[in-house]
């Protein structure tokens, strides 16, 4: 499954969203945090992406 993650930077105060790879939401929480390890951000959803 695919999961959108929409997220703030708060470096940078935007919102952006990235597409990533899951079983379920925590594994792409799981994935994002793998990914995003170095910045400072807040999650603000998690949706599954209709296949």
């Amino acid at each position: 499954m695919t999961w959108a993650v929409t997220f703030m930077d708060k470096d940078i105060q935007k919102v952006r969203v990235d597409t990533l790879p899951g079983i379920d939401r925590k594994d792409a929480l799981r994935s994002f945090f793998a990914c995003y390890r170095h910045g400072n951000y807040t999650i603000l959803s998690v949706v599954k992406v209709p296949q």
